[in-house]
Order: structure tokens, then C-alpha cells, then sequence
């Protein structure tokens, strides 16, 4: 972590609403409605309101979501799910780290190669993760450079092939 001279160490901007107003929500949203609890440059996980999201996912009384705002940086929010008539809802299993940019990237192109979809243009992909084509171009980069994806071009005019794990997306024309 960086430090300043005289000062205290330097913490990425976050910020989270009150954890009452996070309970006082879930008592009375509606189905469907969203809140956002969080905002900033990186996830604010050591607020109340941050744990308090992770426990109601977990219980199943909410889904979890982040998106980019305008203004560069992220929100955490959470969305009121329907709860099984008899008490319980379904069981959900935790990601215990937010989504990162690489991993929603990573997440198309899977889904392409499970659904045997041509691979999606750095422009296609960054629309449905609001991302630049340049900046989708980048996480590509850092995913083949894990080894967790290879991309084979295939020329002007032809849709670039993307394997995972063995299992690759069909050649196409754009």
C-alpha cells in the first residue's frame, strides 16, 4: 500500500451505505427492486453494509451484481429475489470475490464455446460488458498470457477461433 510522508496509508476511494439502510430495505423492497449498496474504485469489503450483501446472498434473499458508472468506477448492487412459498430459498453458492473485468470477458467467450457461437468481435464483447474494444482487447490478452484461453485469427473478413479447455468456437464470416 502506498504511503505519504506524514500521512496515513493511501486506500482506493470505496464507499457503502449504512447496514440499517440495507436491512430496512430488505424487510420492505418488492421483488425485483435493486439498491445499491456500494461504489468506488474497489470493492468496499470491509463495510458492514459489503458483509451484510455477501450474508443475504448467501441466505438467497438477494442476487448480487456490479456494473461500470459513468464516471469510470463500479457499484455493487443487489437485486430483491422471490422467496420459496414454506420459508427457505434455494440454495446458493457464494462467489466469494466480485466478478473482475478478465473474468466477465472470460465468461462470453465461454458461454460462446458452450453454446457453439462464433467467437464475438473485442467490440461485441465489450457491449455486452460495458468495455471498450480496446479495453476487451487488453483482458484477451492477460487471459492468453494465463494460459487460460488461446485465440486463433483467421484473417480479414473472418471470425477469430477461441478454444477453452479443448473446446473451441466455430469459424464464421463477420
Amino acid at each position: 500500500m502506498a504511503k505519504l510522508a506524514g500521512s496515513s496509508a493511501l486506500r482506493p476511494v470505496a464507499h457503502a451505505i449504512d447496514v440499517d439502510d440495507v436491512e430496512h430495505w430488505v424487510a420492505s423492497a418488492e421483488v425485483g427492486a435493486e439498491l445499491v449498496y456500494a461504489w468506488g474504485l474497489s470493492p468496499p469489503r470491509d463495510r458492514a453494509a459489503w458483509v451484510r450483501a455477501r450474508e443475504l446472498f448467501e441466505e438467497g434473499e438477494v442476487r448480487l451484481h456490479d456494473r461500470r458508472r459513468p464516471t469510470n468506477d463500479r457499484e455493487w448492487y443487489m437485486v430483491k429475489r422471490a422467496m420459496m412459498v414454506g420459508g427457505d430459498a434455494a440454495p446458493v453458492i457464494a462467489d466469494p470475490v466480485a466478478e473482475t473485468e478478465e473474468a466477465a470477458v472470460l465468461r462470453i467467450l465461454r458461454r460462446h464455446v458452450r453454446l457453439g457461437l462464433p467467437c464475438g468481435t473485442n467490440a461485441e464483447i465489450g457491449r455486452q460488458v460495458e468495455m471498450t474494444a480496446a479495453q476487451v482487447a487488453y483482458r484477451i490478452r492477460l487471459l492468453r498470457a494465463a494460459r487460460l484461453i488461446s485465440m486463433e485469427e483467421r484473417g480479414p473478413g473472418e471470425r477469430r477461433i477461441c478454444t477453452i479447455s479443448g473446446r473451441s468456437t466455430p469459424a464464421g464470416r463477420l
